[in-house]
């Protein structure tokens, strides 16, 4: 989530290598705005991983922005896993607010900042 403080280790950063090595030939292709998503539970690892990869492409000369997915929940991540141990059918499209999600992409896919 926005505000955490990120602890990025070498496994982290060997695992943006190894996304970046799979996709920049296809980045390389591509004339405009592209999305690459990271997904995971919280605490896995992803926003470790986005960032080694932000700052990877960013040696490429390659913009990026990071959109947290925690931050898409519709309750914070300590709540939601609370939520998902009490009923787990909770799990799924309902705990993410998707048309903020959907929202905020078509605006960097249209350009917009």
């Amino acid at each position: 989530m926005r505000g955490d403080k990120l602890v990025i280790h070498e496994g982290h950063v060997k695992a943006a290598r190894q996304i970046l090595d799979l996709l920049l030939p296809k980045i390389m292709e591509i004339e405009n705005e592209f999305i690459i998503t990271i997904g995971g539970e919280s605490g896995s690892g992803k926003s470790e991983i986005a960032e080694s990869l932000s700052k990877l492409l960013s040696e490429k000369d390659i913009k990026s922005i990071i959109f947290q997915q925690d931050d898409y929940f519709v309750y914070p991540p300590k709540t939601n896993a609370r939520m998902r141990r009490k009923n787990i059918n909770w799990v799924g499209l309902s705990e993410v607010k998707l048309a903020l999600l959907d929202k905020n992409l078509k605006s960097i896919m249209e350009g917009k900042k």
